[in-house]
């Protein structure tokens, strides 16, 4: 790929296979490079090229590269999988709501009537507080598709996020109920996980309301 490289450096498809290359063999400083200038000729899978730059730069926790990225990739067609993963990284590991927020605005805007996108707006309106809002979201989401787990496990996100913590284990249970009978495995894993999180802390610290766990509560 280096001769080819030599004989036609300006050849995007060559550039490509060669930051294949540099990556399969840990190269990843040099493989950008090339990465980068397939994008540059206006490689046909342009793509394929940023989800590939988003993984390495995510393992080098270059958080701003990844964000400049995911707004160029994320919309509606991205596959579920990636798009929650775009989430977690922005909301969790770059600790940036306000950038997860306004990413999904832009999209519930244009897509009205796409529960998933309508999730992915009420987790990233949660993540910066605005409960009234998220809550309005997910009653929406909830009308389009009355029997979606994944509404579910966020209306339970939204209420533990406020110390309803018996509404939140009602739809944690909710939500991994309707996910049984479903593909949605991650979906009922994690409605199923947060709901025993519950149920141990209660053994823990005793809350037989919805106001609020104690102050020296984790």
């Amino acid at each position: 790929m280096r001769h080819a490289y030599e004989l036609d450096p300006i050849r995007p498809r060559v550039h490509y296979f060669l930051a294949l290359a540099l990556h399969e063999a840990g190269k990843n400083e040099e493989a950008v490079l090339f990465f980068e200038k397939a994008l540059e000729h206006k490689f046909e899978f342009s793509d394929e090229i940023r989800w590939k730059l988003v993984d390495i730069f995510n393992k080098q926790k270059k958080y701003g590269q990844v964000l400049d990225l995911y707004k160029e990739l994320l919309d509606e067609t991205v596959p579920r999988k990636k798009f929650t993963t775009a989430m977690h990284t922005i909301i969790n590991l770059m600790k940036n709501p306000k950038a997860a927020l306004k990413l999904t605005e832009t999209l519930a805007e244009k897509k009205t009537d796409n529960v998933f996108i309508l999730n992915m707006h009420s987790w990233a309106l949660v993540a910066n507080e605005k409960y009234i809002e998220a809550e309005e979201v997910l009653k929406k989401a909830e009308e389009l598709e009355p029997e979606n787990p994944r509404t579910f496990l966020n209306f339970g996100v939204l209420y533990e996020a406020q110390n309803k913590f018996e509404a939140a284990k009602k739809f944690y249970k909710k939500s991994y109920e309707l996910g049984s009978n479903t593909e949605q495995n991650t979906v009922t894993d994690l409605a199923a996980q947060k709901y025993n999180e519950l149920i141990e802390l209660e053994k823990e610290i005793p809350f037989t309301s919805d106001k609020g766990r104690p102050a020296h509560a984790p």
